[in-house]
């Protein structure tokens, strides 16, 4: 694998994961302020690093804008 397609890979799987860990802290019951900034902080991440994989598609531009505005 040359070094272009692992930055490209380590995009989508960073857009992933960040998205989850978003989810499962707006699952949680008892948030706290650091909890709500780390959910925020995740959120804009999911969104940024979509935005730079190969597999970006508008529909990830308007689900990371959703999930932003309900952080």
């Amino acid at each position: 694998m040359n070094q272009s397609k692992g930055k490209e890979n380590i995009h989508q799987y960073m857009a992933i994961e960040l998205n989850v860990q978003t989810w499962n802290l707006l699952g949680k019951k008892d948030r706290n302020e650091n909890d709500d900034k780390r959910m925020l902080y995740f959120a804009k991440a999911s969104l940024h690093h979509w935005r730079k994989s190969p597999d970006y598609k508008p529909v990830n531009e308007q689900r990371g804008e959703w999930l932003i505005s309900h952080v």
